[in-house]
């Protein structure tokens, strides 16, 4: 499967917005570059045979919400959580 990662975030909500799909999430991550934490917003789109993507860091929560989750939100985005499954499908 190919995953498209659109650098830019309009240009994302844009192409997004003309893809017919139920299938529009986000996730929300952190961790710790040494002292300093590091929010992780990535939005896909999935399209059957490849994925539609967007990524980006911010420095706080605050920010993150404040200039891509509420606009993620505003284009019918979900928050999700991704997980590997352990069942193995043949």
């Amino acid at each position: 499967m190919k995953d498209f990662v659109v650098k830019d975030f309009g240009k994302f909500l844009e192409i997004s917005d003309t893809i017919e799909s139920p299938f529009k999430f986000y996730e929300i991550t952190s961790r710790y570059e040494g002292e300093k934490e590091v929010i992780t917003v990535r939005a896909s789109v999935w399209m059957r045979t490849a994925l539609l993507s967007f990524e980006q860091n911010f420095d706080s929560m605050e920010k993150a919400k404040k200039e891509c989750i509420s606009e993620l939100t505003k284009h019918n985005f979900a928050p999700c959580e991704i997980r590997e499954t352990p069942v193995v499908i043949k």
